[in-house]
């Protein structure tokens, strides 16, 4: 069911609106992180704590919560998911991923059941065709994929993109972002077209154009399952 409302102005710039919800699950499928304890802002102070990334890391492109910290992150010698306790330490790799050749992995995010993680990865124009698709490489694509809590591969989509809805008229690199909602319902969002979704088998179920909005930062999910937009 697609629903919009206005959730809050952020520094009178930036605004929330939640873009689709569903009927609410049996129970509630967010995984449980630490929660912390509200304590009026006069009470908050900054104090920043380092943590050493591993080596030939130069970009993180995702980070989620779960029953650990995880983020997706560029590496010279390609792309890694990598897990940490919350105190920062024990960062690990995932034994088991390794992005296609041809893909970049852009965007990242823990699935419902909170046992493993889906993954976009971005097929570049010209790049060599892959399995079960004669035409990959014809035209930029993303292929969506469901992967185990160890990084390996349970079900791959190719996903063509739709039409692009606006050009921005700048060089600047997109943004992307991916979410789930909780409903079984996965969100692909991308600055250069819109928001796509699909059932947990992969097919599109929806896409949400970008026209008339003046810029989609990214998305996160609520609590309660809800997917918002932060828009400029």
């Amino acid at each position: 069911m697609l629903k919009t409302r206005i959730i809050s102005a952020l520094l009178s710039l930036a605004l929330a609106a939640t873009l689709l919800a569903g009927c609410a699950p049996a129970e509630d499928n967010d995984i449980g992180a630490p929660q912390p304890s509200a304590s009026p802002a006069s009470t908050l102070e900054y104090k920043p704590e380092y943590i050493a990334l591993p080596e030939g890391i130069r970009k993180i492109e995702s980070i989620f919560t779960g029953a650990q910290i995880y983020f997706l992150a560029q590496r010279d010698d390609g792309a890694g998911i990598y897990a940490m306790e919350y105190d920062g330490t024990e960062i690990a790799e995932l034994p088991e991923y390794a992005a296609p050749e041809g893909c970049v992995a852009v965007a990242m995010c823990l699935s419902d059941d909170g046992c493993g993680f889906w993954i976009a990865e971005y097929v570049a124009a010209g790049s060599a065709d892959m399995e079960n698709n004669a035409n990959a490489g014809e035209a930029n694509e993303y292929l969506l994929r469901r992967l185990d809590s160890n990084g390996a591969e349970l079900a791959s989509y190719i996903q063509e993109h739709a039409e692009r809805t606006s050009d921005s008229g700048t060089s600047a690199a997109p943004t992307r972002s991916l979410v789930t909602d909780g409903y079984g319902s996965v969100y692909l969002f991308d600055s250069d077209y819109g928001v796509s979704v699909f059932d947990a088998d992969g097919n599109k179920t929806t896409f949400l154009d970008k026209k008339g909005e003046a810029v989609l930062l990214s998305l996160f999910r609520e609590t309660g399952g809800d997917v918002t937009a932060l828009t400029l």
